[in-house]
């Protein structure tokens, strides 16, 4: 853990969400994003629950932890937040992704174009390769 996170962590720890909801969802958000790039997401998973739990009305928040979900094999959990985190913000690219991915996972890849039907998602999709490259990939696998 580097010092940072050493120290958000510690604050974490002392913090009340209730009287610092702002600096308990940032300290939280940092440290699960730490963990995450380094391969921890057993710890980091408890990280972005707590995001969660602070910020339901974020598409960012419940898409991290649908990320968070999908990677300690929680799929059936994943797909919900996703769904969730999709009807919070339509627009919300890594929603789709990790939707798409945790289908994959399960082994019940559903096209991606699926996920990109909506006429609000299609002006962002120019912007988006690698939903281009994840579609390819799980509409002409297996």
């Amino acid at each position: 853990m580097n010092l940072l996170s050493f120290f958000y962590d510690k604050y974490l720890h002392i913090a009340s969400a209730e009287e610092n909801p702002i600096k308990v969802y940032e300290a939280a958000d940092y440290v699960g994003w730490y963990l995450s790039t380094k391969g921890s997401w057993q710890k980091a998973y408890k990280y972005y629950e707590l995001v969660y739990k602070l910020r339901p009305d974020s598409a960012r928040a419940v898409s991290n932890y649908c990320n968070a979900l999908f990677n300690v094999h929680r799929y059936d959990e994943a797909i919900a937040y996703c769904n969730e985190a999709i009807e919070l913000d339509s627009d919300h690219p890594w929603s789709y992704y990790i939707l798409s991915k945790t289908y994959e996972r399960k082994g019940s890849p559903i096209p991606i174009s699926r996920c990109l039907s909506t006429k609000r998602y299609e002006s962002k999709v120019l912007s988006l390769p690698f939903i281009f490259i994840a579609s390819f990939r799980l509409e002409n696998s297996g």
